[in-house]
This record gives C-alpha cells, sequence and structure tokens, in this order.
C-alpha cells in the first residue's frame, strides 16, 4: 500500500538515471514513484505531501514539466514541492459555482499558444461543462468564459488543441481558436 486513500491519477514523469518514474494522484496525497531496482521491476514511493485534495483526475495538466491541477477547495501546483496557486480573482467564483454532482466532467487542458491552461466544469445546475476558468501562466492572471466543451485534446502535431462540444454547442468537433466552424470527422 503506499497510500490509505483511492489512487485516482497517474502521470509518468523524468526519472533521471532511475527512469521510470511517475507521479500519482490519491483522493488526499500526492506520490512521487520511481524506480530502484537494476535488475528487476522495484519502486520506491515517497509521499510529496499527504495535504493536497483533487477535484477531478480529469483536471491535471502538464506544462513544461510542471503539473496544475484543482482540488477540492484551490487550485494547486507540483515543480518538486506541492504549492497553491494563487488566484484572488476568481477562486470563490469557481467553488461557489460549480455543479459537485458533476466534479468528475472538470477537465483541464493547455493552449499553448497563449501560455493559458484552460480549465472546463458544469456551472450552476448545467450537468454538462458549460464554463471555463483559465490560468495565463505568462500574465500570471485568471479569466473565464463561458463554452460549451465536454472533452478535448492536446498535441504537438497540430498547431491548436482540439476540443468536442457538448449537447449545448452547435458543432461537435472544434479546432481552437480557428474561426467559428466545426471539423467534420
Amino acid at each position: 500500500r503506499v497510500t490509505g486513500s483511492k489512487i485516482v491519477a497517474g502521470s509518468p514523469t523524468r526519472g533521471g538515471n532511475s527512469s521510470p518514474a511517475g507521479l500519482l494522484w490519491s483522493l488526499d496525497s500526492l506520490i512521487r514513484v520511481t524506480q530502484v531496482g537494476t535488475n528487476s521491476v522495484q519502486f520506491s514511493f515517497d509521499t510529496v505531501t499527504d495535504e493536497s485534495s483533487i477535484l477531478s483526475s480529469s483536471s491535471i495538466v502538464e506544462y513544461n514539466g510542471i503539473y496544475y491541477w484543482c482540488g477540492i477547495n484551490s487550485f494547486l501546483v507540483y515543480n518538486g514541492t506541492v504549492q497553491e496557486l494563487p488566484n484572488d480573482l476568481s477562486t470563490n467564483f469557481f467553488f461557489d459555482n460549480i455543479n459537485y454532482t458533476q466534479k468528475q466532467k472538470v477537465w483541464g487542458t493547455k493552449v499553448t499558444r497563449f501560455n493559458e491552461i484552460w480549465w472546463f466544469f458544469a456551472k450552476g445546475d448545467s450537468t454538462e461543462c458549460n464554463h471555463a476558468l483559465i490560468y495565463n501562466l505568462k500574465e500570471e492572471a485568471w479569466y473565464d468564459t463561458e463554452v460549451f466543451r465536454s472533452a478535448g485534446f492536446y498535441t504537438q502535431v497540430f498547431p491548436r488543441p482540439i476540443w468536442a462540444g457538448n449537447q449545448n454547442a452547435p458543432y461537435g468537433v472544434f479546432v481552437h481558436e480557428t474561426g467559428y466552424n466545426a471539423v467534420d470527422i
């Protein structure tokens, strides 16, 4: 056992000479995993913090080797240590308006062209993601927008992220920041 609570997400990380390595998020902690055996598969588990939380397993966003995610009542960042991501502007807006019965639908992605991390969530009585909270890393600024997206994918193959609408969106699949037209697949 590596923690007393449920593991909800994991991500591979650079492990240096002892790779492979990774991070595991549980409901109340962040755990670093490193390979320690050279002749057999043995791993070491190191609890980075047991004073953490995670709102949704899909809220974790890696941006230039730093991990950002939504906790139960704050936004968190891991860059070797876990810290709260300062947000005096819209933390209350997000946590006062999210539909907690739909919290597992919260998902995050990045828009590297604009140095942004987007977290989509169901606002108010909505059962689908209908709003986004955005953090601009370069400006260290927060803003939000109404937007109907249910899922998405960032890849370095395309210059812009691919996002999917939900039943309230006029189109099914979008190439973000590319006009107003849908992508027919």
